[in-house]
């Protein structure tokens, strides 16, 4: 099979990485390229969501209002272009009701028959009814409705409605997915719109590079995720969808400062307290409030986060500190929410601990990122605080070990190699093989064998 990547393979590549299980359709003809995606995926064996295929545009659409109210997992609706997707309003006007977040496409044409290498004529007469396009017609019914008006801009699309679907309040999206822009060659890239390949756990997280988070977020699994997330704090309403692992949901800053004292106390949670105890005019104890100290993750797994966390403050994201002149041991994790709406530094070490959001109130777009609203206010505020307060390391727990590998292939680095770098692993995990890309005296490359 020819592996030609077109509108339908961006369409299947957002569905996975949005963790979806099913695409559950009703019948038209107009999903062809998504069909032929659906193929190769199961020719070359890709792991992807599966294929329903319903009699009727309602079904598909209570199908899955269903399994999502069921499974607490989104899922996507291809309807039939036209009145199809009048037929499914009726549905998606409940899912809407129920806050039940859903992502649902029709294929609507553009360009009404005026391309003669196109010969889809009795699709025209629908179209041309619709002013201003299919998505004003079930802007009442949904909680957002837009078009993708260029191949390149689909799979962004498909991401982001996703993730809208599944933030508070939760409902389901509609996006315009024209036959013209599916038909369209497309190239894979990354979310934030560069292609990278294979990429390391601690570049991802130093980066804020958004599709290596979720993928890790599904292998763990999302109940997982959510039970570490209750552990370490967080109160606020969550659901087990993808898009959790890109903060999709609302948290305030005083959860997010409270669920990262866990990473900076070892993986102790320790509870925000406003008034620590109450004196006398001679300095008499009259109240004390004790401070709870609740171990609530491992402390050998927390140190591989604080260590990537570190990357991201030296390397990566929260670099801004460092040159707004923050020295000494620091871990952080900068956020940025979609359309620039919220921004966000986590900074701490195991002295110090500080949560900025910058945002309006209002949710109004800020249309700054975390490293360029929030970083440079933390290291403002952080020159404020004596210098001993960043000088204590992060305790090594027994069973973490280290050991030399080429970040490019996360083998074992070799004496060819030309880059290496000192990671760390919990025992038993490191890596045991040297880096077959890197072979001294080898007369090709031998990455295809090492599979990156």
């Amino acid at each position: 099979m020819k592996q030609y990547c077109d509108g339908g393979e961006a369409i299947l590549e957002a569905f996975r990485n949005l963790g979806l299980d099913y695409i559950i359709s009703s019948p038209g003809s107009e999903w062809s390229p998504v069909w032929e995606a659906l193929a190769r995926q199961k020719v070359n064996q890709k792991a992807g969501p599966g294929y329903i295929d319903c009699w009727h545009e309602t079904l598909a659409v209570d199908i899955a209002m269903g399994y999502t109210q069921m499974t607490g997992r989104m899922q996507a609706v291809l309807l039939h272009a036209g009145a199809g997707l009048l037929q499914g309003s009726a549905g998606l006007h409940s899912a809407l009701l129920s806050e039940t977040p859903m992502v649902v496409l029709s294929g609507e044409s553009l360009s009404f028959g005026e391309d003669p290498k196109l010969a889809i004529e009795p699709q025209w007469y629908r179209s041309l009814s619709i002013v201003g396009g299919p998505q004003r017609l079930v802007e009442p019914v949904t909680k957002w409705a837009t078009q993708a008006a260029s191949v390149h801009t689909l799979y962004e699309h498909v991401v982001r409605a996703g993730e809208f679907a599944q933030r508070t309040p939760m409902g389901p999206v509609y996006l315009n997915a024209p036959l013209e822009v599916m038909l369209q060659e497309w190239t894979p890239r990354d979310y934030d719109g560069e292609f990278r390949g294979a990429i390391s756990a601690r570049k991802a997280l130093e980066l804020s590079i958004n599709i290596p988070t979720v993928r890790a977020a599904l292998a763990a699994g999302l109940p997982t995720v959510l039970a570490t997330a209750r552990a370490a704090g967080i109160g606020s309403r969550l659901r087990p969808y993808p898009s959790i692992a890109l903060g999709a949901f609302e948290i305030s800053p005083m959860e997010i400062a409270s669920a990262y004292t866990v990473f900076a106390n070892g993986g102790v949670r320790v509870e925000p307290n406003a008034i620590v105890g109450v004196l006398d005019a001679d300095g008499r104890v009259l109240d004390h409030k004790e401070t709870p100290l609740k171990p609530v993750l491992p402390a050998d797994a927390v140190f591989l986060v604080d260590s990537l966390m570190r990357g991201a403050v030296d390397r990566g994201t929260g670099n801004g500190a460092r040159a707004g002149g923050v020295r000494g041991v620091l871990a952080g994790k900068t956020g940025t929410t979609n359309d620039a709406r919220d921004a966000w530094f986590v900074g701490f070490s195991p002295r110090f601990l500080t949560t900025i959001w910058v945002g309006y109130d209002d949710n109004r777009p800020v249309h700054l990122s975390g490293s360029q609203a929030a970083v440079p206010i933390f290291a403002e505020f952080t020159k404020s605080v004596p210098a001993h307060y960043f000088t204590e390391s992060f305790p090594v727990p027994s069973d973490i070990v280290t050991a030399e590998i080429d970040p490019d292939t996360g083998y074992l680095a070799g004496p060819a190699c030309p880059r290496r770098m000192t990671e760390v692993f919990i025992s038993g995990t490191a890596p045991v093989q040297t880096c077959p890309l890197h072979v001294e005296g080898a007369p090709f490359s031998v990455g295809a064998l090492s599979g990156f």
